[in-house]
């Protein structure tokens, strides 16, 4: 009879649990890891922060009553933002079209005087990022009117750029700059494109830390949407 003996057992047993929940660690955060999840964060005032995918939902919070007057903000964190979607819009009785991401919403205004035609405010859920879309009647070259415009602006330009672009026919300029406003960073891309008498203006601002190729794609598709009969 032949016996055989195994030292250290119970170590060697430990030893195997402990790779095998290391490897299935690894295959859940792979997995995880390689969906590359969109982020939102969310905070209470200053007394909580933190960070969740969006493919999870949050159903219900609460918040004690004595805590004051608090505000629950979900911002997202433009980790990997998701195929956009692309819907159509007409201005009526403008000639004017454009297209913009499904998700984000519109919203039109009225302007009193005869200087606006048209204005459309868009901005995305979180309103980390917005803009809109106007129609002037321009009594002055485009040019000279963008010069006086800058000189007024209440804002601080930093990085200032501007550039002569062509959009679908329509000549016009562009300005890429980083607006500071009351201690904030916007990262703004504007365009400003004229035709019989009139200037078509697309505005794009975002929170500087949160501007990328992707925010820079959105408004480009945006732009070279336009349209004008």
């Amino acid at each position: 009879m032949h016996v055989v003996i195994i030292k250290n057992i119970k170590q060697k047993a430990v030893s195997v649990i402990l790779l095998l929940c290391l490897w299935a660690t690894m295959i859940t955060i792979t997995d995880f890891m390689s969906s590359n999840p969109t982020l939102l964060n969310v905070s209470l005032n200053d007394n909580i922060n933190f960070s969740y995918p969006m493919n999870m939902i949050i159903e219900n919070i609460f918040v004690n009553e004595k805590i004051g007057n608090s505000g629950v903000k979900t911002v997202s964190l433009f980790s990997t933002p998701p195929v956009e979607m692309l819907k159509s819009f007409d201005a009526k009785g403008l000639g004017l079209s454009f297209s913009f991401p499904s998700a984000f919403q519109m919203t039109e205004q009225s302007f009193l005087g005869n200087e606006i035609l048209y204005h459309v405010d868009f901005n995305n859920k979180s309103k980390e990022v917005y803009g809109f879309i106007q129609v002037w009647n321009l009594e002055t070259p485009l040019k000279d009117f963008l010069i006086n415009s800058k000189k007024t602006a209440l804002s601080t330009f930093l990085n200032f750029k501007m550039s002569e672009i062509k959009v679908n026919n329509l000549d016009g300029y562009l300005w890429d700059y980083i607006a500071v406003n009351d201690g904030k960073s916007i990262k703004a891309l504007e365009a400003f494109l004229q035709k019989d008498g009139k200037m078509y203006r697309v505005s794009y601002f975002v929170p500087e830390k949160f501007f990328n190729k992707e925010q820079e794609k959105t408004f480009m598709n945006i732009l070279n949407s336009i349209k004008v009969d």
